[in-house]
């Protein structure tokens, strides 16, 4: 089975079936559970006329349920990625527009390098619902709030555009990379290492306390921070009173209900939704409706 092989074996063989059983094979630990989950998922959609929700059951069918079901992923399948180490701090690295992006330092194999980026470029492509900006939603300028920064890709592309950056994050893996992304830009980009959410103490911090730090214009949020988004919401009322010209992209996937709750955060804003829907399909509780928007822009 291939996922009990190792990384590099296990994507040789891969690399060596057909185009079509590429497309269609599952992790074997996840098989009958996704097969199942298909199943309750073309039932329940039968009558559906939302062309988005059409595009994604006409993908299941043909090939297999994911998180994003629509071919544009297909781009990304085993794309060549040149994957490089810094010799100084042993770190793994892609070069991403002339610019270092670092990986964890758990990540050693080249292979599954190219793979975390090619996924994090398919997550950001403007035909996924995970993509954080849109036309005429973006950076532009001011100070950039990016919240559960991960990698570091979103503010790494608009690093230059920004007056400063921080970055919010946790995982002491992704710091260290972070450090090293980010060392060329030390003058403007910040990393805070704390939760955020609507309360504020030793691991936790709001944004209506933090922004009063913050000297410049906010002008963008991006929150991806793993089903927090509506606590932090409810701690920004006060910062949204005082940046009032600041943009939001807000990720909705991760509960059922996070797409109404936001809305109802973010009323008196131009609300649209990332282009179609993701498939939260490792959330044990999911039911019907089983697709989810991914992301909500926010615009004054």
């Amino acid at each position: 089975m291939l996922a009990a092989m190792n990384y590099p074996l296990a994507k040789t063989i891969y690399r060596l079936l057909p185009e079509p059983i590429r497309r269609r094979l599952y992790d074997p630990r996840q098989f009958f559970l996704r097969l199942r989950l298909k199943k309750r998922i073309l039932d329940y959609y039968r009558d559906t006329l939302d062309p988005e929700i059409l595009a994604a059951l006409a993908f299941i069918r043909k090939y297999k349920l994911t998180t994003f079901n629509y071919e544009f992923i297909f781009d990304y399948e085993d794309r060549p990625v040149e994957v490089l180490r810094d010799e100084e701090c042993g770190l793994l690295y892609v070069v991403e527009d002339g610019k270092r992006l670092y990986f964890k330092r758990a990540v050693t194999d080249p292979e599954q390098a190219a793979d975390i980026y090619n996924a994090m470029c398919k997550e950001q492509d403007p035909r996924s619902p995970h993509c954080y900006t849109r036309p005429g939603h973006g950076v532009e300028s001011g100070t950039v709030l990016d919240l559960g920064a991960a990698e570091g890709l979103f503010s790494l592309r608009i690093v230059e555009r920004a007056e400063a950056v921080y970055l919010f994050e946790c995982d002491p893996g992704w710091i260290e990379a972070l450090q090293q992304t980010f060392k060329p830009y030390a003058g403007k980009v910040h990393i805070v290492p704390k939760y955020v959410s609507d309360q504020d103490n030793d691991r936790e911090v709001s944004l209506d306390v933090f922004s009063k730090t913050v000297s410049g214009k906010i002008s963008f949020v991006k929150m991806d921070i793993e089903g927090a988004e509506v606590r932090t919401l409810r701690g920004a009322r006060r910062m949204m009173q005082a940046h009032p010209e600041c943009k939001w992209s807000v990720c909705v996937y991760h509960h059922p209900d996070d797409e109404r709750q936001v809305r109802e955060e973010l009323k008196g804003f131009h609300m649209e939704t990332s282009p179609g829907y993701m498939l939260f399909y490792f959330d044990k509780a999911l039911a019907p409706p089983f697709f989810r928007r991914g992301v909500l822009y926010a615009d004054p």
